[in-house]
């Protein structure tokens, strides 16, 4: 079957722009990249896409257009991923990934403060308060939360990688490249599944792009 190339907009830094891109890659869906949003701009494009919010990720698929990345991650795994590994076909191991997708925000909320100094605030205008607060209570959220899943099993999704993954992999990429090692507290089962999914060829092309 030939597929026609999805078309992805939205700028490579966006962490969830970032969801939307590695779960295409991996699907090994084909895609066509597009920047938009931020200094890129081309909101008014989206607009007229039928995104009325003009956000990114916005995706293209044929005729259809999708927005939201959490909707744009289930709808790439639902047709071009079913019954995988990446979208399991049962009901409660399904949703037992989707629940990481409903929840990353929460991280993002506690993360956000610390990313925002560390990555686009100058040095000089920094508050460390709020950094040290973000820090500690990112990592709070971490292991009250995610470590108790990960002392079970490998992955967010379960045994093996799925779309549970990719809605925490961008964030975590935050977490490991914006906070100091020195800053971040050991948390083992998070430690080792970043580790594992670091490793993945397509967080190493989509996901580990810098930080701007």
């Amino acid at each position: 079957m030939t597929i026609t190339p999805l078309k992805i907009w939205g700028r490579g830094n966006s962490a969830n722009v970032k969801k939307a891109l590695w779960t295409a890659e991996e699907l090994g869906v084909p895609y066509e990249s597009i920047s938009a949003g931020g200094a890129f701009g081309r909101n008014d494009e989206l607009v007229a896409l039928g995104n009325p919010n003009g956000l990114v990720p916005t995706l293209q698929d044929g005729a259809f257009t999708l927005w939201e990345s959490a909707a744009i991650v289930r709808y790439l795994g639902h047709k071009y991923g079913r019954g995988g590994d990446f979208f399991p076909e049962d009901a409660e191991t399904r949703a037992a990934a989707d629940k990481w997708l409903e929840w990353a925000p929460s991280l993002f909320k506690e993360l956000f403060p610390a990313f925002i100094n560390l990555v686009r605030t100058p040095e000089d205008k920094r508050d460390p308060a709020a950094i040290a607060a973000s820090i500690a209570k990112t990592a709070d959220v971490i292991r009250t939360v995610v470590e108790p899943t990960l002392a079970k099993q490998d992955y967010f999704s379960g045994a093996a990688f799925g779309f549970g993954d990719v809605a925490l992999g961008a964030l975590a990429y935050l977490w490991f490249e914006a906070i100091p090692a020195a800053d971040r507290p050991a948390l083992a089962g998070w430690d080792a599944w970043y580790a594992r999914i670091s490793a993945r060829p397509g967080f190493k092309k989509v996901i580990a792009v810098g930080l701007s």
